[in-house]
């Protein structure tokens, strides 16, 4: 009897061996690929001049929006990658960050042009989420891009937007 236990002390302790590896091999798995999700992509372009590219955060935002890179190709075109932030206490079901674009001469209706970027994913509270945004131009030279929060939708049906007070 003494053989047959010591075989299944060795079963045993391989089996708890093999487990555990598994289990950190699959942890840090994880951990790669979420830092992998927050790395800055290639863009594609030089950075643009400083103040190219900004942002404007109304005070009363329940979304942050931040600027990780820009890059001017040529100085008809931008293209940028942002991180939003739920800085309110309620769950996000869906939101609108409105992309403002200026040129040095008319283009359309006027020397500026807006464009409306409608993302439908939720964001949790203090959840941040990475995005790229962009636009060009043949006919005119890009003089600035301002970023800014238009509407939020809440889980429970509640809307903010920019007009708010």
């Amino acid at each position: 009897m003494g053989i047959y236990f010591k075989k299944l002390l060795v079963s045993l302790f391989v089996s708890l061996l093999t487990f555990t590896l598994g289990v950190a091999i699959s942890s840090v798995r994880r951990v790669r690929h979420h830092r992998r999700c927050f790395r800055s992509i290639n863009l594609a372009g030089p950075t643009c001049r400083e103040g190219t590219v900004t942002v404007r955060q109304p005070l009363d935002a329940p979304l942050r929006v931040m600027i990780l890179r820009s890059a001017c190709v040529d100085s008809h075109s931008v293209r940028i990658q942002y991180m939003v932030e739920n800085i309110s206490s309620k769950p996000i079901k869906d939101f609108q960050i409105r992309g403002i674009e200026g040129y040095d001469r008319n283009v359309d209706a006027g020397g500026t042009k807006t464009g409306v970027l409608t993302m439908g994913l939720s964001l949790n509270p203090r959840e941040e989420r990475m995005g790229v945004i962009g636009s060009s131009t043949s006919s005119a030279e890009l003089t600035g891009y301002q970023l800014t929060v238009s509407s939020v939708t809440f889980a429970d049906g509640q809307v903010w937007t920019g007009n708010s007070n």
